[in-house]
């Protein structure tokens, strides 16, 4: 039986979320004494991870931010809430916490006296959701810790908005219950597959013989496990049971399986996975002092299993009880670069706390995707009492397995399949991707991108060219959407450490999952047909040379798969057998639809920077201003509309001397070609939270024209002058700390956003609500102000009177009596409008224009160069 999730969920219960942040707190110290002769974790950084340029990281030509997918970006922008996987009513009710006694269950329920167990988590905690037809699930989302809204917040303000988007990203995507998903674990080589079945079999008899007669010659931990797996833990014990107690005892079943593989060595054997014996240790360069319960990592085969020293070493050594009560979580960090999965346990397996295991993986498989840059997909695990579950995260979806209960064979079982087939699979199973390699020597990432000729499915010959990487412009900040990632890279291998600095780097590698059709022939959206399309024809057009980015390389990742040629990474070839399961339009195992993406890799040049880095409101000015004349000359010659006009997707570059700045419009992911019957659809919901427009927020029937990216111009501006410049904010905004109107943008329902946009736009008083708030501090911000004000005037205002002024919808009261009878709408500016796109965009750019000529010369009057 399959279970789901509601999204039809109330505020966020304030209870939940400090049981979710506080839940490590309440393991006490968890690592064992006897288990730190391996040492504790070292905060060093993996490089392996890249260097994340906060604010100031140069890129080149592609998307920076995210749409609503959901993807990583400069900050974390609301995404599109949807109806869901509905959970059974029915829960898990079992509070088999590794054979808890009545009077440990009472003891439990009295440790938390605001659980319920008979609550349902669609009682405890449900969503609120509004359904988004034949999209993608997505969740609401507030900015990330690391952009400018958060500053100031607390660390507790940060914990709180990590743990409620675990919460809605497990309630959007989670899938439970899910048969036969250790398929997916399963090596794809048939040889590999029968041979580890054989050691399955091999492995469950003498674990099962062990269990039965203990052996006398069995370590102490062993002797433990086997007790347990049997059921023959004391009352006593069990009484006095922690959470704690359960991680040694998981670790030496994963210890044990892992040893008798290495004994056994059969042929194409990769791995052994095995379980770290530091526990609860926290993550380096963690955002919200991440602390998983127990960690897997893959071993090599001629590894010592109990040696850690290479992903947890001392940092410090606290020898004494008495330094130990003042620092008892001083155990130093634990390195990104060795997690496989992260398993979060609990004491016992009732539904809350089965919940709260889960809320607390995702939070922190979210982070470790986040770093792992070798990473497709993830795998993690919880451990409720004596039941493991075993997730698997994809860009749509998070599939749970069901319950596998350590104290039944068929459990034992079941979970040895997962670990022994992860020690056979290939890298890729695992969630790896084998067209990244890490080149130790050079210190930096091999990158493969596909040749633009074998841009079509069907090309006979697939070739690639080769990128060397180190620096990280975006790291995918979700674990779920595009899961876009971009790196500056260079051409040739790097001689020395300086040839891979950000001033010798000519290149901008970008990854993602994109939406996309099974037939690449097919595919009318793709980014790299557009690019193409547009470099054609705008060739030798002077007025945008230099606009808009060159495409060097890219098209689908493909794998080799030998003698059987290559396989192209989507999601079908990921879910394997499952995934017509999973999307079956009559009967689908996954309650949300899961698309189709193809996984995709771009490479593009001039190397470009983030509007960010700008150093005045008058530079924000001139190339915002080239970027719409872009903008304008790409849909004039080719009639693509661009669609996702964002902060991140508007970048500049300039000489190293410091003249020559121009405005560059990137990332055509969403863009189409307007008179494409097929291309118009308003059941899509494009663009970047804030800078969305109205029409694309409520998703309503109006024709989408260049008027809806104009309007996100003036969002821009206006988040800009508010937020201020990373180099020169000068101190933070003060009106930040009073909540200002534009924070209505980034937050809530997308309708309840829109309305807040209508009202802001309507008039010029109501927009001056917008613009008291501008930082001060900011060098141009009054330019800003009277630009903002002057584009609204043109987008909104056309006589009084007139069906198109103002921007609030006009409709007739709906009927007293009648309380779920909505308004009928009488007319809408936004649709009103549409005839005059042409004209009114015209009326933008040339205010643009004047603009931009404005503040060129007030750079030049005060002896800037520009």
């Amino acid at each position: 039986m399959t279970r789901y999730y509601l999204r039809n969920r109330k505020p966020y219960d304030s209870k939940e979320l400090a049981s979710v942040n506080e839940a490590d707190e309440d393991t006490d110290s968890v690592m064992n004494e006897a288990d730190e002769r391996t040492g504790l974790v070292t905060s060093e950084a993996d490089e392996r991870t890249g260097s994340v340029l906060d604010g100031a990281y140069e890129l080149t030509g592609l998307s920076i931010t995210e749409d609503s997918e959901a993807t990583g970006s400069a900050f974390t922008m609301p995404g599109t809430p949807v109806t869901g996987n509905k959970r059974s009513a029915a829960g898990r009710q079992s509070t088999d916490s590794i054979g808890l006694s009545p009077i440990n269950q009472k003891r439990q329920k009295m440790d938390h006296p605001d659980t319920d167990d008979s609550q349902s988590p669609e009682q405890s905690h449900p969503a609120t959701y509004s359904s988004t037809a034949g999209t993608t699930p997505h969740t609401n989302r507030t900015f990330s810790s690391r952009s400018a809204a958060a500053k100031g917040r607390s660390h507790t303000d940060t914990k709180n908005e990590n743990a409620k988007q675990a919460i809605d990203n497990m309630e959007s995507y989670l899938t439970e219950d899910v048969a036969e998903l250790e398929a997916l674990a399963r090596p794809v080589s048939a040889q590999q597959r029968r041979q580890a079945k054989e050691d399955i079999d091999a492995i469950v008899i003498a674990l099962e013989s062990d269990i039965q007669c203990c052996p006398k010659a069995a370590s102490k931990k062993d002797m433990a496990l086997f007790k347990w797996l049997a059921g023959k833990t004391s009352k006593a014990d069990l009484s006095a049971a922690r959470e704690k107690d359960i991680y040694p005892l998981f670790s030496q079943f994963v210890l044990n399986v892992a040893t008798q593989l290495k004994k056994k060595r059969s042929s194409g054997l990769q791995r052994v996975i095995r379980s770290n014996q530091n526990y609860d240790v926290k993550i380096e360069s963690s955002e919200s002092s991440t602390r998983p319960d127990i960690i897997l990592e893959c071993a090599d085969l001629d590894s010592d299993l109990l040696d850690f020293t290479a992903s947890t070493q001392k940092t410090s050594l606290i020898k004494s009880t008495k330094e130990r009560a003042k620092n008892p979580r001083s155990k130093g960090q634990f390195s990104f670069k060795k997690i496989f999965a992260v398993v979060e346990a609990k004491l016992v397996s009732s539904d809350m706390e089965v919940r709260k295991a889960n809320i607390q993986l995702f939070q922190y498989t979210r982070e470790v995707y986040q770093k792992q840059l070798d990473r497709r997909n993830m795998w993690g695990a919880t451990l409720c009492g004596n039941t493991v579950r075993v997730i698997f995260f994809g860009p749509d979806y998070a599939l749970s397995s069901a319950g596998m209960d350590l104290l039944s064979a068929s459990g034992r079982r079941g979970f040895v399949e997962y670990l022994v087939n992860w020690s056979f699979c290939e890298r890729r199973c695992l969630g790896y991707d084998p067209t990244f390699e890490w080149m130790p020597e050079q210190n930096c990432w091999k990158i493969s991108v596909p040749e633009l000729s074998t841009n079509k499915r069907g090309t006979s010959a697939y070739s690639t060219q080769t990128y060397y990487a180190r620096k990280v412009a975006l790291s995918a900040e979700h674990m779920f959407g595009r899961l876009t990632r971009c790196l500056l890279a260079r051409k040739d291998p790097p001689a020395n450490d300086e040839d891979l600095q950000t001033a010798n780097c000519e290149f901008f590698i970008k990854d993602a999952w994109v939406e996309s059709t099974a037939n690449a022939a097919k595919d009318t959206r793709d980014e790299i047909t557009h690019l193409q399309t547009i470099s054609r024809a705008l060739e030798g057009d002077s007025r945008v040379s230099g606009m808009y980015p060159n495409i060097v390389a890219g098209g689908r990742v493909q794998f080799s798969r030998g003698r059987f040629g290559v396989e192209e990474d989507t999601t079908a070839s990921v879910l394997r057998s499952m995934y017509s399961a999973l999307t079956d339009k009559d009967k689908p195992i996954a309650k949300h639809r899961i698309p189709f993406r193809a996984h995709k890799r771009i490479v593009t040049e001039p190397v470009a920077m983030p509007l960010r880095t700008l150093t005045s409101g008058h530079e924000v000015i001139i190339v915002i201003a080239d970027a719409m004349r872009c903008h304008g000359a790409i849909y004039d010659a080719t009639k693509i509309l661009h669609r996702d006009m964002s902060m991140g997707n508007i970048m500049y570059t300039r000489n190293r001397d410091g003249t020559g700045l121009k405005g560059i419009l990137i990332d055509f992911d969403h863009a189409i070609i307007v008179g494409n019957d097929s291309e118009i659809g308003h059941k899509e919901r494009t663009g970047t939270g804030p800078f969305m427009s109205v029409n694309n927020l409520e998703k309503n029937t109006n024709p989408r024209t260049r008027l809806d990216d104009c309007e996100s111009i003036i969002y821009i501006l206006c988040w800009i002058a508010t937020y201020g410049l990373s180099k020169v904010n000068n101190g933070e905004n003060p009106k930040l700390g009073l909540n200002p109107p534009i924070q209505t943008w980034n937050t809530g329902e997308w309708s309840e956003i829109a309305r807040h946009k209508r009202k802001h736009l309507h008039s010029e008083d109501a927009i001056e609500g917008i613009t008291d708030d501008f930082h001060k501090g900011l060098d141009g911000y009054g330019a800003i102000r009277d630009l903002v004000i002057k584009l609204r005037s043109s987008l909104i205002e056309h006589g009084k009177g007139n069906p198109c002024t103002g921007s609030k919808l006009l409709v007739e009261a709906g009927d007293p009596y009648q309380e779920e009878q909505p308004p009928k709408i009488r007319s809408d500016p936004f649709k009103a409008r549409v005839p005059l796109a042409d004209d009114i965009y015209q009326a933008m750019q040339a205010t643009l224009d004047e603009y931009a000529e404005k503040s060129k010369q007030f750079l030049r009057n005060q002896g800037r160069e520009v």
